[in-house]
């Protein structure tokens, strides 16, 4: 990217009102309730989509989506056919629109890398996202619209969306950020990404080190990658493998670049001579399993272990956390529970939760009351 295309991102972010991730999933949540057209703008690799899909989720919708960038003009708006038995002819719906008009429950159409489609196609979507009927066919009242798409001039084909359309929508703008990716790295990244305990921690160590590096993308017409969310998570995964080094460095770089790859291979490397940080051994031996040195890995740590606690382990969680108070970590600690909590409610109901850590140092630092 040359100086000027760096300066017109700035200036472009400076005039918007941009959400991190945590934030655009309430956003979308609202929206998908209300029922109005909502479309996510960001550079490439930032989570629009599986912060599109996981606000559908949360929100109890179904989830349809399409692909305009892939499809001429005759897909949403239907081929043109008769039946013998009738006097004309009438379009008939390809699957997604089809069971979007059909739909009997309530559930989002997410229209996937809209601005690459040609303006032909989003002519004929915009009689979907606005008056929400084509020719005699009418989107199901259990319906909302939900739009993604990359920026203009990142080399990921889009030319942009038509006025029209756009006055249309709400348009929403997401921005990374280090907390909400680590906090859902160590929410799905064994679940959805296949990733170890080891990988998550090194990598979310690694950029609690190097933050600027979390979204460092770089368009480019070289054969190369650049640092992103997407990127980074997939990187992640080729350290699980137990592979030679060098080959996990080339495996790495084939997603973030040569140079971001040797940096969190270094880091890797140095976690592995450690032995370093497991949340498996801290929940099996919490009284003995050891304190990590420095505030970066004591956060990570600690961001690690929220996404972990639960109904069943919140008794082992806490004897880990109290030595992290003991240790003069009690923020910490205050933290990963606050975390913990939000991502599992269901422990403020237990025993260990109402007799023991609300009275105790950890509650007290969370109410405020230290």
């Amino acid at each position: 990217m040359n100086g000027k295309e760096k300066t017109m991102t700035d200036v472009l972010n400076m005039t918007r009102l941009q959400l991190k991730p945590s934030d655009l999933k309430i956003a979308l949540g609202a929206c998908f309730k209300a029922r109005k057209p909502v479309m996510v703008v960001s550079s490439p690799g930032v989570g629009k989509t599986s912060i599109g899909h996981q606000a559908t989720i949360e929100t109890g919708f179904k989830w349809l989506v399409c692909n305009p960038a892939l499809e001429d003009p005759t897909e949403p708006g239907g081929f043109p056919w008769f039946k013998p038995e009738e006097k004309h002819a009438r379009k008939f719906l390809f699957g997604q629109l089809w069971k979007a008009v059909n739909a009997t429950e309530p559930t989002t159409l997410w229209i996937e890398d809209f601005g690459g489609a040609a303006e032909a196609t989003q002519k004929a979507y915009m009689q979907w996202i606005e008056a929400r009927e084509v020719d005699g066919q009418r989107l199901s009242d259990f319906v909302t619209s939900g739009l993604a798409t990359n920026e203009r001039g990142q080399k990921s084909g889009v030319s942009g969306v038509l006025e029209t359309i756009k006055g249309r929508i709400t348009i929403l703008y997401l921005k990374s950020d280090l907390e909400n990716f680590c906090a859902n790295l160590f929410q799905r990244g064994k679940t959805e990404y296949g990733l170890t305990d080891d990988a998550m921690l090194a990598g979310a160590f690694h950029l609690k080190n190097h933050p600027d590096r979390l979204n460092a993308f770089e368009p480019t017409a070289d054969m190369t990658n650049s640092p992103t969310e997407r990127n980074w998570t997939n990187g992640f995964a080729h350290i699980c493998h137990g592979l030679p080094p060098h080959i996990e460095t080339a495996l790495v770089a084939g997603r973030v670049g040569a140079g971001d790859a040797a940096s969190f291979m270094a880091t890797v490397d140095l976690l592995r001579k450690q032995k370093a940080f497991s949340i498996d051994a801290i929940l099996m031996d919490p009284n003995k399993a050891p304190i990590p040195e420095g505030t970066s890995a004591q956060w990570v740590v600690a961001k690690g272990l929220a996404a972990r606690i639960d109904e069943s382990n919140l008794h082992l969680a806490l004897n880990y956390l109290e030595r992290y108070e003991k240790a003069n970590l009690g923020e910490f600690a205050a933290v990963c529970m606050q975390d913990a909590t939000r991502r599992c409610p269901r422990i403020t109901q237990t025993m260990t939760y109402i007799e023991r850590l609300v009275p105790g140092p950890i509650g007290r630092l969370i109410s405020g009351k230290v």
